[in-house]
């Protein structure tokens, strides 16, 4: 990491704490990144604290603490490099637009996944939802296990013998 990073990583915390986690545009309540679990953080990246430059890097501004504000990761992404003052004075509609956006995006992701899903064959369908459901599989049997006091190995053991004599004695 850069020292400009550095820099600009301690002023964002300095000034996260000075607004009280707030973020300066929207007053939403903000986290530091590395502070909570990777799953919470991904989940809610748009809450993640950012320092964002009141003058714009592109336009020659440094990572000071005077030239910056702790904002939101989805208000530093909505403002881009537009200057401060047209983005707070249209704030309620730049972020509508941005929201219009990121909506048809997601809708357009929608479409294609089934649009996918619909040009798969049944069998390459079943496939695809079972291997979604193999992780989820997994974690069930193993608390089923932790439950009933038996080791994994054991339960699948039995599942496989129980399977194998199924299968033979309908042959």
């Amino acid at each position: 990491m850069s020292n400009g990073n550095n820099r600009a990583r301690r002023n964002m915390i300095f000034l996260f704490f000075k607004q009280d986690g707030e973020c300066f545009y929207c007053k939403t309540e903000m986290f530091i990144r590395g502070t909570i679990s990777k799953k919470y953080q991904k989940a809610h990246q748009g809450e993640m604290a950012t320092f964002d430059h009141i003058l714009v890097k592109s336009n020659g501004g440094g990572h000071s603490k005077d030239n910056g504000v702790c904002a939101c990761h989805e208000c530093n992404g909505i403002r881009g490099n537009m200057d401060q003052a047209h983005f707070i004075s249209n704030f309620g509609k730049l972020r509508a637009q941005w929201f219009k956006r990121r909506k048809a995006k997601q809708a357009r992701r929608d479409i294609n996944e089934m649009n996918r899903e619909a040009n798969l064959s049944k069998r390459q369908l079943i496939k695809l939802k079972r291997s979604n459901n193999k992780s989820m599989n997994c974690y069930l049997v193993a608390r089923f296990a932790l439950q009933i006091g038996k080791p994994v190995e054991d339960l699948f053991s039995e599942f496989v013998y129980n399977n194998t004599y199924e299968l033979t004695r309908e042959l």
